[in-house]
């Protein structure tokens, strides 16, 4: 008696299991009987010496897992029994969960203000991510925003987007005008939010190293942001950066400007850096 066997590497494979394990078998009867092309002929114990190898055995057994988890989403182990028939793109991430289940968010901002995800994940396992898209004119200005969810699989890795919202901003139109105009402000504002969080620690970091008081802190930092509070709120509100890039280029007053936060680069190098992304 004999098997005949025809592998996954010469068949549609997208389980990607391994190229040496049979996908279809069949018995023989007669050795001389012909073998059709790509497949291969064993006597009966060979072929059951074949199958039984321990590592081929273990490296089917992995991809065969690794394909399963592949096919299961990490969010369905948190989502309510009600609510496990949803479409993954319809999960509510604060009304379809389990009780005592919430997600936690963090975002990554781009260097221009804009957001590029936020990642969802539940203690340290990373369940969705939405990303966010941009086109814009020439001026910079959103003409296009989109937002695409995707979930992690049991494996770790994204599965396919969704597109959960599409919006195309007509800037002919006053409306969606100023919405790009706010959309800047805005972008700006959290720039100028972290530009503002990181030189206050700096510079607590620094003087109190230096020997130097807290009310010494409050001091400097009181008179720097007093001093450049107008420039700040301009490029807040328009996004002309130039005057403020141009004074703080040329400050000899505040002496922090001048500390090196990593070779080479100061404060100062920073936040122009921030400012003109």
């Amino acid at each position: 008696m004999y098997i005949d066997f025809l592998t996954y590497q010469y068949v549609y494979n997208p389980a990607n299991l391994p190229g040496d394990w049979p996908a279809y078998t069949k018995e023989v009867i007669n050795e001389a009987d012909p073998i059709d092309e790509n497949w291969q002929r064993l006597e009966t114990s060979l072929f059951d010496a074949y199958m039984s190898d321990a590592n081929r055995i273990a490296t089917y057994e992995a991809a065969l897992q690794y394909y399963n988890n592949s096919k299961q989403l990490k969010v369905t182990e948190y989502v309510d029994d009600r609510f496990i028939d949803l479409p993954p793109n319809k999960i509510d991430f604060r009304r379809h969960l389990k009780d005592g289940y919430v997600l936690n968010k963090t975002i990554l901002m781009a260097a221009n203000g804009r957001p590029v995800y936020a990642l969802y994940k539940y203690e340290d396992a990373e369940i969705a991510k939405i990303k966010f898209e941009f086109e814009t004119n020439g001026f910079n200005l959103v003409t296009r925003r989109t937002e695409k969810l995707c979930y992690f699989d049991l494996n770790g890795n994204e599965s396919q987007d969704y597109i959960i919202s599409d919006e195309t901003w007509d800037l002919s139109q006053t409306y969606y005008l100023a919405k790009a105009l706010n959309e800047r402000y805005a972008a700006r504002c959290k720039i100028f939010d972290e530009i503002k969080a990181y030189i206050n620690a700096v510079m607590l970091i620094t003087y109190l190293g230096q020997g130097l008081t807290y009310q010494n802190v409050l001091t400097d930092g009181y008179n720097f942001w007093k001093e450049y509070s107008s420039d700040i709120d301009a490029w807040l509100h328009i996004g002309a950066s130039g005057p403020f890039v141009d004074r703080i280029t040329n400050d000899s007053v505040f002496a922090f400007l001048s500390f090196e936060i990593s070779p080479n680069i100061s404060i100062r190098d920073w936040i122009i850096q921030r400012v003109t992304y």
